[in-house]
């Protein structure tokens, strides 16, 4: 294009225009990339989800009702525990003609019997029943249908979730968290932190994104710590995990005093063993020192800091700057 022909106007309208031309074109270009990208990426999720195998067909009552109910045996009389129901049931019921699967104790002095059939439970109960329901109380538990049934349990590819995770691409890095307003509808994504994250004397800034679609949370907790300016948010599962016990440690308080009340002690020990053997002589040298000095100062319990990075210097810390 010959400018020259042109006003300096039109000249400048030309050529920003021919500016904004190439720059569309350039973003044209950047987002079909993006376009071509994408389509590459979803091609690989969806293969990947057409070979999950399918969830299983069973149903969780189905398992339940596989385990057959057991034979409660309760005591009329409230105060009479669980070994004396077991030794009359034994002294009445022959257990070897009816092929008992399992004993366990239950509440207010009761036994269950589980049986290996419903014919064996029937006979039981019916030989309990004749022998024992003068003074027991005997019953089979009547089998109730689960509330809860689960079948087929699969994840469905939704299009709303490729938008949420695009969205969160171009957020990262920045404290922004209306799109979870906009596509908790379609999605069913929700925020979990819904305070200021970071709080200072002049503003507050909402800087954590922890999103999900799982209401099963047992427990969301937020710690506010003194030291540091930024919250810190944390979300507790019901995870099961093993309970560590409390380390203890065991030491001697040694002072002036019981040193010189050891010595004292061992003055009166009786140093002549009449003897060569230097095993033995060793063995009464130690037992006479370990048993002095067990008898004065004896070890003691001593508990583990919880804590031990929490010293002096940090709480030091801590109160000057509340202080400042």
């Amino acid at each position: 294009m010959n400018l020259f022909w042109f006003c300096n106007d039109c000249s400048n309208i030309a050529i920003q225009n021919l500016k904004i031309s190439r720059r569309l074109d350039s973003l044209e270009q950047k987002t079909n990339d993006v376009l071509e990208q994408t389509k590459e990426c979803f091609s690989v999720v969806k293969t990947l989800y057409d070979r999950a195998p399918n969830a299983s067909v069973q149903k969780w009552s189905d398992v339940v009702k596989a385990k057959r109910p057991p034979l409660i045996i309760k005591p009329k009389n409230s105060s009479q525990n669980s070994v004396k129901t077991k030794l009359d049931v034994t002294n009445k019921v022959d257990p070897s003609q009816i092929n008992i699967a399992g004993v366990r104790n239950t509440a207010n002095g009761g036994i269950q019997i589980e049986c290996e059939n419903d014919e064996l439970m029937q006979k039981l109960h019916e030989a309990a029943r004749n022998a024992l329901a003068d003074r027991y109380e005997i019953q089979i538990p009547e089998f109730k249908k689960p509330k809860i049934v689960i079948v087929g349990v699969y994840d469905k590819y939704l299009r709303e979730i490729d938008i949420f995770i695009n969205k969160l691409k171009d957020m990262c890095g920045t404290s922004e968290i209306t799109f979870v307003r906009k596509y908790k509808p379609h999605a069913g994504f929700t925020q979990i932190v819904q305070e200021f994250t970071r709080v200072t004397n002049t503003s507050a800034t909402l800087i954590d994104l922890i999103v999900t679609n799982n209401y099963l949370l047992e427990e969301i907790r937020g710690d506010f710590p003194q030291i540091s300016d930024h919250r810190i948010i944390g979300c507790v599962l019901d995870v099961q995990h093993g309970i560590k016990t409390e380390e203890m440690k065991y030491k001697r308080k040694f002072n002036k005093e019981n040193i010189n009340t050891i010595i004292a002690e061992l003055y009166g020990k009786d140093w002549d063993y009449s003897t060569t053997d230097v095993d033995l002589l060793y063995e009464k040298f130690m037992k006479n020192i370990t048993e002095t000095v067990n008898k004065v100062v004896p070890l003691e319990n001593t508990q583990t800091r919880k804590q031990p990075w929490i010293n002096r210097f940090v709480i030091q810390g801590r109160r000057d700057r509340d202080e400042a």
